[in-house]
């Protein structure tokens, strides 16, 4: 009931404001690592990849740019909303949803991650950490409580047996 209280019980039954997510989380990650180019210019942490090396890390975001597209095809044909402010028709667990339960998040850390290698920047590979933390607090915990209040039962199973990342936390 705590649950259904903190979304409010009306919302989950009208369904038309989603789980209240106000950020979007792409922003969250283009906001630290504009945050963290800064950090570079006060306190440098760059660092030189070989030349082979430094293309290939732009295959990071490449590749994950491809997930990102196969993910949002998949929310497409299954008739639900991939933003997480809109409200969702179904819950996805197969495929990549079948090993975590936030994949489209683990994916834009390939962007900082990738641009961060490819530049040279040690800041910009750190600022994936404060930018999981505030996708966290500002999109996930949001999504959990409107889930679990909108899917119940359904929702508890699916996190017991998937991680919310990769690993068990």
């Amino acid at each position: 009931m705590a649950v259904l209280k903190s979304i409010g019980v009306q919302d989950v039954m009208d369904d038309i404001r989603g789980p209240h997510v106000r950020f979007p989380p792409p922003l969250m990650f283009i906001s630290m690592i504009f945050i963290a180019m800064a950090m570079e210019l006060v306190i440098p942490l760059g660092f030189n990849l070989a030349e082979p090396l430094h293309y290939i890390a732009l295959l990071l975001p490449l590749v994950g740019s491809i997930a990102l597209l196969k993910i949002a095809i998949n929310f497409r044909q299954k008739s639900t909303h991939i933003e997480p402010w809109k409200p969702t028709s179904t819950m996805i667990v197969d495929g990549i949803y079948g090993v975590s339960r936030n994949p489209i998040y683990l994916l834009f850390c390939s962007y900082p991650i990738g641009i961060g290698f490819f530049m040279g920047k040690g800041w910009v590979i750190l600022s994936t950490i404060p930018s999981l933390v505030l996708v966290y607090k500002f999109a996930i915990a949001p999504e959990e409580r409107y889930l679990a209040a909108k899917f119940g039962e359904q929702y508890h199973q699916y996190c017991r047996k998937v991680p919310r990342f990769l690993l068990w936390f």
